[in-house]
C-alpha cells in the first residue's frame, strides 16, 4: 500500500516582552514576531513536500564531526533501516525545504552546520560555498531554513548531498529534521 505525507507546516515565533520602570510605573512592551504556519500539501511542487527524514538523539564526542547524506540518508535508521523514513519509504530527495537541527541541551558542546570542503558538500543553502558553515550553536540552540519555493534547496547525489555536523567543546547530541521533495 502507497503511504503519503499528510500533515506538514512550518511555524517561527520569535516574542519578547520589555519591561522599564519609570516614574509612576513600569512600562511593559511586547515585541516579536509569529509568522503564521505555513502549512504543505503532500507534492513535489512549490508549497508541497512529499518526504520527511528525521533522526533524534545523535551524538558526536567534542572534535569530531559528521556527514549526514542528505540525498538518500543512507548512514541513518530512524528505526525502519538506513535510508528510509519513519514507516519505511525510501528515502530519495532532490529538493530540500526545510531543516531543522536542535543541539539537545543537555549537550556539553556546540554543533558547527556546514563546511564539508569537499565537491560532495550540500552548499545550496550556503551560496554554493563548499565551505560555507552556520556556528557554533551551543547547547539548546537551533537552526532552521526553509523554503518553499520551486526550486527549493538542490540536493544531487554525486554532489551538492554531504551536509557536515561538527562537535567542539565537548560532546554533543543533536536532532535532525528535513522535509523534502522526491523530485
Amino acid at each position: 500500500m502507497a503511504s503519503s505525507l499528510r500533515a506538514h507546516s512550518f511555524q517561527a515565533i520569535l516574542k519578547a516582552v520589555v519591561q522599564e520602570t519609570r516614574e509612576g510605573g513600569t512600562a511593559t512592551f511586547s515585541a516579536g514576531t509569529s509568522l503564521a504556519p505555513t502549512n504543505l500539501a503532500d507534492g513535489t511542487a512549490a508549497n508541497q513536500t512529499d518526504l520527511f527524514p528525521q533522526d533524534i538523539a545523535r551524538t558526536l564526542t567534542s572534535g569530531n564531526n559528521e556527514d549526514i547524506d542528505v540525498f538518500d540518508w543512507a548512514q541513518s535508521n530512524p528505526g525502519p533501516g538506513a535510508g528510509r523514513d519513519l514507516i519505511g519509504n525510501t528515502l530519495t530527495l532532490v529538493e530540500i525545504v526545510g531543516v531543522l537541527i536542535f543541539n539537545q541541551t543537555s549537550s556539553a558542546g556546540s554543533i558547527t552546520i556546514g563546511n564539508n570542503n569537499t565537491v560532495a558538500a550540500w552548499n545550496s543553502p550556503f551560496n554554493a560555498s563548499d565551505t560555507g558553515a552556520v556556528g557554533p550553536i551551543g547547547p539548546g540552540g537551533w537552526f532552521m531554513i526553509f523554503d518553499p519555493s520551486d526550486p527549493a534547496f538542490a540536493v544531487a547525489d554525486t554532489s551538492n548531498h554531504l551536509l557536515r555536523i561538527t562537535a567542539t567543546g565537548g560532546n554533543v547530541t543533536y536532532d535532525i529534521y528535513m522535509a523534502g521533495r522526491s523530485a
